[in-house]
């Protein structure tokens, strides 16, 4: 529902704020007052087209701000929250700006979206219609849309969205693997070489740090042995060896302890030191004696490690790499040599659910030519109420290619005079015509049309007298199950407002401004009684406009 409309610099309009409510809204005023521009300032806010210019004389800027209550409209809220704009908020803010130069900018609740993006928010909010605008019910899909919620449908035709979904998914895999097969055959050409490479490697993960340790001893066995050799010389063959400084320090103390046992414990320690040196020395010397001079095998690791250098540069950094790259080629290669009988299975699944495809399509096309038929005959009667005795309505529908809607192609057709052929709603010449049919099929199809908010912009063309206090009276039903905004000339549409607007104009320091006033009891009985006698109020207009605003009540 649209609560609040902000207007800067529009057509005539300098600056303007309106409050809208519930219910039945009402435009009535002065002849070129501004009112259908309203209206084109909603449609701006709405996605609508507009050039630089309406943006107001001696403005650089236009700007059109819209507050809405979205509060019971789950599918904008469901489509806004896939595409991450909805917030927690009930309502939520339209803005749209147009500047002299012909740029435009379009907020929702202050961030920046397309005009396609507002548009397509816009066709979850408001429908207008007027003389030369025929929005949701013309565009392509939505008489489908309208059928099927008119007719109860909704259910089945998610049924064959479902299979529909499933069908194109299947087919699609069906599709890349016929097209592949080529390409399949090489991929498992390349992944059975690669698995086997790796396998023949025998790879483990400790085995590189393990080979570079042996490496560095390997290339180092001289160095090593030479430095071991001098050590056990040192601790124990040489001449003055640690091992024999050793022995005559502990004879010494033996010595000493023998006359004074202060250092009895110390000659304990020295046995355990010397004992322990001379486990050093044998540790040293075996360590010496198993040093290998081994040519080959130092190779053999050289030509080890380039061959797991040479996996690292193809399947990963570690060996934990090419190991895990191995398990993800046997996992493809395993679908791939699968494919064929994967190829089998799928394409006895595209037949099955093409089959039931059709059978679910033709079910709910039969259903769709039976809730055309009542639609048919309820539109009519509709029309004739709207003082369109003649007109003949239908609901065409046409086979098409099969999609996730079915396989109708469904519009509506009028022929509004005798010997004129049906034709879609789009294509007829007289706005009036167009608004009245809408307003019937709207009458109908309130439950179905999900839009919140309505709008009709002077939808009393070419009518009066008994018909306009009809269409008054269709458009307050609508209303509880709608907001409907009306730009309306007559007084017998205008006294079922339940919100009645005066638009006028003044002249100010040379420019023409427009004012909008909404009316309390007094003031709409002066707007009703001057659209039933002009300007000058008299006290049987008086009378009659509040004769008339009784009926409206009733």
């Amino acid at each position: 529902m649209l609560q609040e409309l902000s207007i800067k610099n529009f057509a005539l309009i300098e600056e303007l704020h309106i409050s809208f409510d519930k219910g039945l809204n009402i435009l009535t005023g002065e002849t070129g007052a501004g009112k259908s521009i309203i209206i084109g300032a909603i449609g701006l806010i709405l996605g609508g087209r507009a050039s630089s210019e309406v943006v107001r004389k001696g403005s650089d800027l236009c700007e059109v701000t819209g507050l809405f209550e979205i509060k019971e409209n789950g599918r904008l809220k469901e489509m806004l929250t896939e595409k991450g704009l909805l917030s927690q908020e009930e309502e939520f803010v339209l803005k749209r700006e147009l500047s002299r130069q012909g740029r435009s900018r379009c907020l929702l609740n202050g961030q920046i979206i397309t005009l396609g993006m507002l548009e397509e928010v816009g066709n979850y909010l408001v429908d207008v219609h007027g003389q030369h605008e025929h929005q949701a019910l013309l565009k392509p899909g939505v008489a489908t849309d309208l059928l099927d919620e008119f007719g109860a449908l909704m259910e089945l035709r998610k049924r064959i969205e479902d299979t529909y979904r499933r069908f194109r998914e299947k087919a699609r895999q069906l599709e890349e693997l016929r097209a592949s097969e080529k390409q399949r055959e090489q991929q498992i050409d390349l992944y059975q070489f690669q698995t086997k490479e790796i396998d023949q490697a025998n790879l483990s993960i400790e085995e590189e740090e393990a080979l570079d340790k042996e490496y560095v001893v390997l290339s180092n066995a001289e160095k090593l042995n030479q430095l071991s050799q001098e050590l056990y010389h040192h601790i124990y063959e040489g001449a003055g060896s640690i091992t024999e400084k050793m022995a005559l320090v502990e004879r010494g103390l033996e010595r000493l302890v023998a006359i004074d046992e202060t250092l009895k414990d110390g000659l304990k320690e020295m046995g355990e030191v010397k004992y322990r040196m001379d486990e050093m020395a044998v540790m040293i010397r075996d360590y010496a004696r198993k040093i290998e001079f081994n040519p080959q095998r130092l190779e053999a690791i050289l030509e080890r490690k380039e061959l797991i250098n040479r996996l690292r540069r193809k399947y990963g950094n570690a060996i934990k790499d090419i190991l895990n790259y191995r398990k993800e080629a046997q996992v493809k290669l395993d679908r791939l040599v699968n494919s064929a009988e994967s190829m089998e299975e799928i394409t006895s699944e595209v037949k099955r659910l093409e089959e039931q495809l059709v059978q679910e399509a033709g079910k709910l096309s039969h259903e769709r030519k039976i809730a055309g038929a009542k639609l048919k005959k309820e539109t009519e009667q509709e029309l004739k109420e709207l003082g369109m005795e003649k007109v003949r309505f239908d609901v065409e529908i046409e086979q098409g290619e099969i999609k996730s809607t079915g396989w109708d192609e469904v519009q509506f057709l009028v022929a509004p005079n005798v010997g004129e052929d049906l034709k879609p709603i789009n294509r007829i010449a007289s706005g009036g015509e167009i608004s009245r049919i809408m307003l019937g099929l709207k009458t109908i199809l309130a439950r179905a049309d999900k839009i919140p908010t309505l709008i009709f912009d002077e939808i009393d063309t070419a009518i009066g007298g008994r018909i306009a206090q009809v269409v008054g009276r269709k458009m307050r039903g609508l209303s509880p199950a709608h907001q409907v905004i009306c730009v309306t000339h007559l007084p017998q549409i205008a006294v079922f407002a339940s919100n009645h607007y005066y638009v006028g104009k003044e002249i100010s320091a040379g420019r023409t401004k427009t004012l909008v006033d909404l009316l309390d009891k007094k003031g709409r009985e002066n707007e009703i009684a001057r659209m039933l006698g002009g300007e000058r109020l008299t006290e049987l207009t008086l009378k009659h406009a509040r004769e008339m605003i009784r009926e409206g009540r009733s």
